[in-house]
């Protein structure tokens, strides 16, 4: 399925180019012509530049919300932990006291 997608993705790419590039064919005399060949040069480019920086900003918000999570998950076990240590001191210091009585 993404094959096809892909495919498709390619051919519309493909002829929005031609489109912008304006590309003619002439049969008598044969010629291939690429009109505005610069104007297709400058949409690629931008394209280009506005999915680099598409990415940066998904990295950086992607490592951004890495080091959060990490933080919530830290704090989240150092709770427990702390919890777990209150209850085994209690469990001690219960179990002492009855053997004194």
């Amino acid at each position: 399925m993404n094959v096809i997608k892909t495919i498709i993705y390619i051919l519309l790419f493909v002829v929005l180019a031609l489109y912008i590039g304006r590309f003619k064919i002439s049969f008598n005399p044969f010629s291939i012509e690429l009109g505005s060949w610069y104007n297709l040069i400058g949409y690629i480019s931008s394209i280009i530049a506005v999915i680099f920086l598409s990415l940066g900003a998904y990295e950086e918000g992607y490592k951004k919300g890495t080091k959060d999570t990490v933080n919530l998950v830290q704090e989240a076990l150092n709770e427990k932990i702390e919890k777990i240590r209150v209850e085994q001191d209690t469990v001690i210091i219960n179990e002492n006291h009855s053997e004194i009585k």
